[in-house]
């Protein structure tokens, strides 16, 4: 039966509905007894709200609580007045308003809204009896999927039509074992109750599983989400775009969790798999071997999650200047990881301070440079870096374009070779080898700019 809430605050398209009696607290104080609707998404990446019900009674312990508050507001609470389902959020807002909504069963009571929440991160835990073997975590994911290489595969019934099979696809990953990885997708449906009509969207997910004797619960969900930010960042990279969950479900014997959380800004651009940096036919070979590197250069001190995350920046940027920047922190920051040998700082000793770090870096990790630096030399990126930070105002956009170009190309070549994978082809088509070639006149910046040896 629908309430008055279900009417003024109903379940939208793909969304769940969720009523809650909660507690908002701190260290030192708490509000009780606040009735909360809340609304999630696992289909798509959503905003993540509810809205605080109540009377003006309500406003005011909740306007003293936030005066006096000396530390971040936590929630949690009781779903549908069942205790075995609770509620819990560390990291959200709200902001206070007053908004009445007529009770169309009741000729004088009003529903009161005090405030509205919006999560960045919120988790509803059921306790239960679960049949399964495995411990599992499944992610749903927002982003490009062909780079996972999975397809669903048409067989042909006896109705002599194809038939959708849904399988998932296995990754074989030796090296996190007992973990194991596979991906598939889903189909949402949606009812409308107006219309009649059903319509669906497909969800793409990655599964991580393990036997339940070989870990315990806790050691399970830990490994899987420090996995799965590992993996998405890899294949974030090798996608050129960010891959990211917003989705998660983590079942075992006796608990079911779902996490929702804000994702990272996902760009809207078209799946393209020609634009991948990894070819999809190679992605399990690539995250075997990436992520091991990725790993083993952490331990040893050597972490390229910036040099990664600040080239993920610079696809996303519009502007060539702040697109050009972020690949300059992106090189900055790998200069600083990867120190030159002695050998080639010697072979390298009659370059200027600047040219001789970057060249020494490129010497490094054996990455080629001079099919896109035609004149051999690396001073134009040095020069157009100095005059976009200490004149932006005077910053030639055609120079700026090249060597965007040239920047971004060195950046994939160096994390490739930093993650081991061998196959540099992909960061230079020939269309961009020409463009290059023809515009690379251009690219010699006049601008003499003294820079000091760092």
């Amino acid at each position: 039966m629908r309430t008055s809430h279900d009417i003024v605050f109903p379940a939208g398209e793909f969304q769940s509905r969720h009523e809650a009696l909660c507690r908002i607290y701190n260290d030192e104080h708490s509000v009780e007894n606040l009735q909360v609707v809340i609304f999630t998404n696992y289909v798509v990446p959503a905003e993540i709200y509810g809205y605080i019900l109540g009377t003006n009674s309500t406003f005011e312990r909740l306007s003293g609580f936030m005066d006096i508050h000396s530390s971040s507001p936590k929630l949690s609470g009781c779903v549908n007045g069942d205790s075995r389902v609770v509620v819990e959020s560390e990291d959200f807002s709200f902001s206070f308003f007053g908004m009445q909504y007529w009770n169309e069963h009741s000729e004088s009571e009003y529903i009161y809204v005090v405030s509205k929440l919006v999560f960045r991160s919120i988790s509803f835990k059921s306790m239960g009896n679960y049949e399964d073997v495995k411990h599992r975590a499944i992610f749903s994911l927002a982003g490009p999927n062909q780079i996972w290489r999975w397809m669903p595969r048409y067989d042909i019934g006896k109705e002599k039509w194809p038939l959708e099979v849904r399988e998932p696809r296995k990754i074989s990953l030796p090296s996190v074992q007992p973990l194991e990885l596979s991906v598939s997708s889903e189909r949402a449906w949606h009812s409308n109750e107006i219309s009649g009509t059903r319509q669906f969207k497909e969800v793409f997910t990655l599964e991580i599983s393990c036997e339940m004797n070989r870990l315990a619960y806790d050691v399970f969900c830990k490994k899987a989400e420090e996995l799965v930010g590992d993996l998405l960042l890899l294949v974030s990279f090798a996608a050129r775009n960010w891959i990211d969950w917003f989705h998660l479900s983590i079942a075992s014997q006796t608990n079911l969790v779902d996490k929702y959380r804000a994702p990272r800004r996902i760009a809207s651009k078209t799946d393209d798999r020609f634009n991948y940096l990894v070819r999809p036919e190679n992605i399990d070979q690539y995250i075997e071997i990436a992520l091991s590197a990725y790993r083993r250069l952490r331990n040893d001190g050597k972490n390229i999650y910036m040099p990664i995350v600040d080239y993920m920046y610079g696809n996303e940027d519009q502007y060539f200047g702040k697109s050009f920047t972020d690949y300059y922190f992106s090189l900055e920051a790998l200069r600083r990881i990867f120190k030159p040998s002695k050998l080639i700082k010697h072979r390298l000793k009659d370059c200027s301070g600047p040219e001789r770090s970057i060249l020494g870096l490129l010497e490094q990790l054996n990455v080629p440079w001079k099919d896109i630096y035609l004149d051999k030399k690396v001073e134009s990126l040095i020069n157009t870096r100095n005059a976009l930070f200490h004149e932006p105002h005077n910053s030639n956009q055609g120079i700026l374009l090249v060597q965007k170009q040239r920047l971004r190309i060195l950046i994939e070549r160096l994390l490739l070779r930093a993650l081991s994978w061998d196959d540099l082809s992909t960061t230079l088509k020939e269309s961009d080898k020409d463009w290059i070639e023809k515009n690379s006149a251009r690219a010699i910046d006049t601008i003499n700019w003294t820079c000091e040896d760092d």
